[in-house]
Order: structure tokens, then sequence, then C-alpha cells
């Protein structure tokens, strides 16, 4: 089902349906309302998914049923011993309210694409900015916030909704946020280089940084994997482990080129809170190795490669030549997107319709009836 297509599609119409025209205060309004459409629908897309879409959904929605049925003692007794404890406290308290794992999948979506959406709108520009941003997420980050990893999910919209109080120097909010995104997904402590970054503006030289220590990284990426061990983050040091010799080249060519890009026309870029999000595209750059050592490590990466969505509409509009065609490289671009979306033709199925589902042990038809 070409689902991800046909969002692609009324992307564009919607984009001169809320056209944005007239006053600085109208073409906000519109800018938002278009966000708020197309969050609207991948909420449905991610939400409304069957089990057997993505790598985990099944076991989730399994692991949701045995949460809910432990008691709230055994949670806090075994606080420090249970791995992402916030996600099982979570699942707990929410299945005491509303004991359907269909409903919690649509929460979810809800909370993260609240977040994405909200930065979408206080720090993208335009429509066309927004269309590049959502054709880009399409393509990189829908098989795994839309689909899969619902605890880093939930993590990284926590740390979405952090970025506004941070940059607004409100720091208890900032604070809470942070420890709530850690709760649900240790990994999450890596971010705490996003607020170290965010104190170089010369974002020139940081990309300079990333980029000299790229290949370095490939000699290094194992290495990388034993620091982690024995700390709190050892549960997570498996995703170092030499399991997949191919890797994502395609999101590693990808990454490269838009920090190029990014590089030779960085000083028209910078400007307002740019600078960060380009320092957090530099880090992508500089951990993008280890996805030759295992495509898993995306799970790290993508803290920081998510800020592609906020870069890459502003490299369009820093290569525009004139006015008369300012809008022709976004469309050139959101093409190449559509295009690579329909080359690769990701199964997809609403929870009502019945999908084959295989594992080690068993196949099986999924849909909701199973729950």
């Amino acid at each position: 089902m070409y689902l991800q297509l046909i969002i692609f599609i009324i992307s564009v119409l919607c984009l001169y349906i809320f056209k944005e025209t007239g006053s600085d205060a109208r073409r906000y309004l519109m800018r938002k309302k278009y966000v708020a459409l197309i969050m609207f629908l991948f909420i449905i897309q991610s939400g409304f998914r069957n089990l057997a879409i993505g790598a985990d959904t099944y076991a989730y929605a399994i692991k949701f049923q045995e949460d809910s049925n432990e008691s709230w003692q055994y949670f806090f007794s075994n606080f420090g011993d249970i791995k992402d404890v916030g996600y099982h406290i979570l699942t707990k308290f929410f299945s005491t309210i509303i004991n359907d794992f269909r409903i919690f999948l649509i929460a979810i979506a809800c909370f993260f694409f609240y977040a994405l959406g909200r930065i979408f709108i206080k720090y993208l520009n335009s429509s066309y900015d927004v269309l590049i941003a959502i054709s880009l997420y399409q393509c990189l980050f829908y098989s795994f916030f839309s689909i899969t990893g619902l605890r880093q999910t939930i993590a990284t919209g926590f740390l979405l909704m952090l970025i506004p109080y941070f940059l607004e120097k409100k720091y208890i909010h900032t604070t809470i946020l942070f420890v709530c995104a850690f709760l649900m997904h240790k990994s999450a402590l890596i971010f705490f280089i996003f607020f170290i970054l965010s104190k170089f503006k010369r974002s020139k030289y940081v990309l300079m940084i990333a980029f000299a220590l790229f290949i370095p990284m490939f000699s290094w990426q194992t290495g990388f994997g034993k620091i982690i061990e024995g700390t709190m983050m050892d549960s997570y040091a498996h995703y170092m482990e030499q399991e997949f010799t191919s890797g994502a080249f395609t999101f590693m060519a990808f990454i490269l080129l838009l920090g190029f890009f990014t590089f030779i026309k960085v000083d028209k870029i910078i400007n307002g809170y740019n600078y960060i999000f380009i320092n957090a595209l530099a880090v992508a750059i500089l951990l993008t190795p280890l996805l030759a050592l295992d495509p898993n490590n995306q799970r790290i990466v993508q803290y920081f490669s998510i800020f592609s969505l906020l870069v890459l509409p502003n490299v369009c509009n820093a290569y525009e030549l004139n006015k008369g065609n300012s809008k022709i490289l976004h469309m050139i671009i959101f093409t190449i997107f559509a295009y690579y979306i329909l080359s690769r033709n990701l199964e997809y199925k609403f929870f009502w319709q019945d999908m084959v589902f295989e594992n080690e042990e068993e196949i099986i038809i999924l849909n909701d009836d199973v729950l």
C-alpha cells in the first residue's frame, strides 16, 4: 500500500490550499494549519498501523499486556534493575486508565508528532521548508519513529519538547524533560552533547572538526562501544557489536553531502538558532561511521541527525539563485525524495487488515483481534 506516497501527494496539494499570502500573522497561521494537517496524517500512519508493521510493534504489544498485569510495588521495588523503567511505569499507568495497546500507540504518535510539529512551526520559515522537512522525514525517519522503537520515540519526543525551553533559558523545564527522556531510554544521555555545543557559535569550525575526525572515527568505532561498557548505558553496548557489515551507507552518503553543502553556505545559513542545529548535524557526521559497524547504531546517531530536518530547508534557501526560481530547488528535492519512497515500496497495512508476521518461533496473521 503506497500510504507514504499518498501522504506525499496530499502534502503538495495542501501546500496550495494553505497558501502563505498576506501579512506575517496570516502566513504564520497558514503554516501552522499546514503543519497540523501533516502531523495528523503522520499520527494516522503511525498509530493505526498493523501490529506486524515495524520490527518490534508486536513485541511491544505483548510487553504492554505484561506490564499491565504487574503490580505497582513490582516497578518501584525494582526501579534500579528494570531497563528503561520510565517506559514501563508509563505503560502501567496508561493501562490502568485505558488497557488498550492501540490507544497507547495513538497516544505516543500524538505526543511525538506534536513535539515535531512544534519544532517545525518555531524554526522553519515557510510551508515550502516544512514540505522539504516532512519529505526527508518520510525517507529517513519513518522506518524508526513512525513504526518501531517506542521507548526511544517517546524519549526523542521529550528531547524535541525541551529544545524551545532550553533556547529560551528555561532550565527547570529543560531539566525535567531531559530526565523524562533519560528514564524512557538511557541512550538519551548522549543528547547532553547538544547542550555543550550550543555554546559554540562558529558552526563552520565545528563542521570542519567533524569532517576531519570522520575517517579516524572509522578505525575507532569499536572503541566507542567499549567506552559505554560498565556504565549506566552498558545495556546498549550491543549496538556497537559487529553484526552487520553492509551498514546504512545511503544515510551516510546523505549526511555527508548535507554537511558538505551546509559548510559551503554556512555563512548564509547561520541566523537565529540555526548554528545550534548545524552543530548537531556536525555530531551526526562524526557519529555516522558507527553505521558501518551496525545499522542499529542509527539509534544513537538519530538524536543528532534528526536536526537535518531543520538544516536541509535552510540549505535549499541558501542555494536559491533568484526570486523567479525560489521554489524550484525545493520541488526538485521533493521529487527525488518521492521517487526514493516509491522505489522502496515498504509494505503497510492498517490495524483492521490481516498481515503475515514472521519470527524465529512462528508465523501468524496479525491484526488487532489478536490482542
